[in-house]
């Protein structure tokens, strides 16, 4: 009975082909996991939003989020771009490349530790504690979850989602639960942070060595994966510093209180936007494997076809904030204007997959166009606005920044391929 019902399926996810022009079955599959993945994520990020608007000070998460947000800064010297470098390169059968990838991610994760421990030493010396602590805590444990989070990667590479996503849905789980507990007997900012990302080090360690065991590589390595991560970890370095600037300008130039409420009417979005990241993640080894002069006929259309569907859902979020924010946020009502401006973006999340494409063909010089340009020209509207327009200001650097970022990348995507450079 399951056998006939699972030929049935996917009889029918082949026939679906001739209308949606893509591998339903491939989608279908990797997709379920991806999106199982991505549920446990909204549900645990949604437990902990709502910890945190019931059980912290909008002072305090404030602070917190302003710590946080130098994370990413300071994880750019774990060369973030390795991760992407290693999942193309596995996907095309080099799977020894990862052993130099987590060499090379630690040794260069140290600069970021020492950054760390710079900024740390600033706020104690100008006597915030609070801040002093903060730092040291993500200083030294930051740079070192960097390093471990490979696996994903790897197992992406191999198309193994399943596993994937199960590991990432424990960890995801394992470290919320333990921010919770943390809120619920400290509420003490730098001990939330010291339980987020202690637990995330313990239990991104382990899961690593059990991915490598289970799953040991082959010893086949491609000279081209350290050079190509090293690319991409330069452009990142734009994109994470232009990611962080806003929470950062919004705590200096507003206050703790009103970077609370940004990031209250960013989260549901940013939840939203991980969901439709399986998307990329699920494209990333067909993008990888295919001919660009095939991509170029047939991504396009499926762009198209993907935002009239988000449309409906953002139509439906925009009247449904108030009550959602209401029964899940009450402290947060005045971030609701900010959240319907900025569920807008939803709609220009597919015109991603198109950047997406760049990065699994290692079409370099499109990428630095994308990836130096277009941080630059949300700094310069973060900058800008933010002065002038507060939150409003914030979102709509973001936005325009990603409509910018949209109409570039069509722009090159539609260009010959004998103009672009190869890896």
């Amino acid at each position: 009975m399951i056998r006939h019902l699972r030929n049935k399926l996917y009889t029918l996810l082949r026939w679906s082909e001739k209308y949606t022009k893509t591998d339903m079955v491939y989608l279908t599959h990797g997709g379920f996991w991806l999106s199982f993945n991505k549920v446990v994520g909204m549900a645990t990020s949604l437990a902990l939003s709502i910890a945190f608007a019931n059980l912290l000070s909008k002072e305090s998460y404030g602070a917190y989020k302003y710590i946080i947000s130098f994370v990413g800064i300071l994880g750019v010297t774990t060369l973030t771009g390795m991760n992407t470098a290693l999942s193309r390169s596995v996907s095309l059968g080099f799977e020894g490349s990862l052993r130099k990838v987590v060499k090379i991610k630690f040794l260069w994760g140290l600069l970021g530790m020492v950054g760390g421990l710079l900024i740390a030493s600033y706020y104690f010396y100008r006597g915030n504690a609070l801040l002093g602590f903060g730092f040291l805590v993500i200083a030294i444990l930051e740079p070192l979850i960097d390093s471990l989070i490979v696996h994903g990667a790897y197992l992406q590479g191999k198309k193994l989602f399943k596993i994937s996503a199960i590991l990432n849905s424990i960890t995801q789980t394992t470290t919320v639960g333990m921010i919770i507990v943390s809120l619920a007997l400290f509420k003490n900012v730098p001990l939330i942070i010291l339980a987020s990302l202690g637990t995330n080090f313990i239990v991104q360690g382990t899961l690593s060595l059990y991915v490598f065991k289970r799953y040991p590589p082959n010893s086949a390595t491609d000279i081209k994966t350290i050079s190509y991560g090293k690319h991409l970890s330069l452009l990142n370095l734009f994109t994470t510093l232009a990611d962080s600037l806003d929470k950062i300008l919004l705590w200096h130039l507003i206050g703790p209180v009103e970077l609370a409420i940004y990031s209250f009417a960013l989260a549901p979005i940013t939840q939203g936007k991980a969901f439709l990241q399986s998307l990329t993640t699920l494209a990333f080894p067909k993008f990888a494997q295919q001919k660009p002069e095939i991509l170029r006929q047939t991504l396009v259309p499926k762009i198209v076809r993907l935002i009239a569907i988000l449309l409906v859902l953002v139509i439906a979020y925009m009247l449904l904030a108030p009550y959602l924010y209401h029964i899940l946020f009450p402290a947060y009502l005045d971030a609701v204007p900010f959240t319907r401006y900025y569920a807008l973006y939803i709609l220009l999340f597919p015109l991603s997959l198109v950047g997406s494409s760049f990065v699994a063909q290692g079409r370099h010089q499109y990428l630095y166009i994308l990836r130096i340009a277009t941080p630059a020209v949300k700094i310069g509207l973060l900058i800008l606005l933010i002065p002038m327009y507060g939150i409003y200001g914030a979102i709509s650097a973001l936005l325009l920044a990603t409509i910018f970022n949209s109409s570039v990348a069509l722009y090159l995507f539609k260009k010959p391929q004998g103009t672009a450079t190869h890896t």
